[in-house]
């Protein structure tokens, strides 16, 4: 081998040296990069975004209304701690009333009114507050079918469930009646509790589910009375122009479970709240 050839070769393999040299240390800060620091937001979707967003904008104004053994959901709309929830689980809270706050706080609170014409709604007032977090209302024509909603609330056990988060869709517009039909789990304690928009707006407050009788189970029917009625009752609040008692018709037969269904025609039935009764 002649000089000049030999010094070609070597030239050669110290090129091919430097490119798979070069080549690993690309790959090697690659794998680094995506897997053994992957970016924080990296596995996040846009539709996990906006329930993380909704979750954490919305559940520092949701609230626990605790009577003895018993329990209901709510949510703050007045920095001075005006509560809404359903009449079903006010009509029986101690006076003054027992809430707890999202952060776990203690505080009492009165009974300030039931809604007119039958609808299953009612307000309370925390004592004594001034700059809570509050949920903003949406509008009625945002509402359509199909798009996603967010239930918080406190289902089944006051301790352990504290404003968990449920998802789902509208299924079905009910609005001769002013209900939502959705498919966000709702169980016993999530009732009074807001439904949400992917803004964090309450467009309707959970109040039954829908299930078989035999179980008590979810089936992925879920009732919310929509804004149709809950603005209403915040105009009648802020006016005094709302009952002191609840107002709302008895089931024409005796109802063996102590949970609230949806009976015919989407009356509402009474559901007397005592301690020990489990609620919607």
């Amino acid at each position: 081998m002649n000089k000049k050839l030999f010094q070609v070769s070597i030239t050669s393999i110290l090129v091919g040296l430097i490119g798979f040299n070069g080549c690993t240390i690309s790959q090697a800060n690659w794998l680094r990069k995506n897997y053994l620091n992957p970016p924080q937001i990296l596995a996040k979707t846009t539709e996990e975004q906006t329930r993380i967003h909704v979750y954490e904008k919305a559940s520092p104004a949701v609230v626990t209304l605790v009577e003895g053994q018993g329990h209901g959901s709510g949510f703050i709309i007045s920095r001075d701690g005006i509560v809404i929830t359903n009449a079903h689980v006010a009509n029986g809270l101690s006076s003054p009333a027992k809430i707890v706050l999202a952060d776990g706080t203690e505080v009492l609170a009165d009974l300030i009114g039931f809604a007119n014409k039958k609808i299953d709604l009612a307000a309370l007032k925390i004592r004594n507050q001034t700059n809570l977090p509050v949920l903003p209302i949406g509008h009625l024509n945002s509402i359509k079918v199909g798009q996603s909603v967010y239930a918080i609330g406190t289902p089944l056990d006051a301790e352990m469930f504290t404003t968990s988060l449920t998802y789902g869709v509208i299924s079905r517009l009910h609005e001769g009646k002013g209900i939502i039909q959705h498919d966000a789990a709702i169980n016993p304690g999530n009732s009074g509790g807001p439904l949400l928009n992917s803004d964090g707006q309450v467009i309707g407050v959970n109040t039954w589910l829908y299930n078989d009788r035999g179980t008590k189970r979810y089936i992925g029917i879920s009732l919310a009375l929509s804004v149709k009625h809950l603005q209403p009752f915040l105009v009648a609040l802020e006016q005094g122009n709302t009952q002191q008692y609840a107002q709302r018709p008895r089931p024409s037969k005796p109802q063996k479970s102590k949970i609230p269904e949806l009976p015919p025609e989407g009356k509402t039935l009474t559901a007397n709240f005592k301690q020990g009764d489990p609620t919607l």
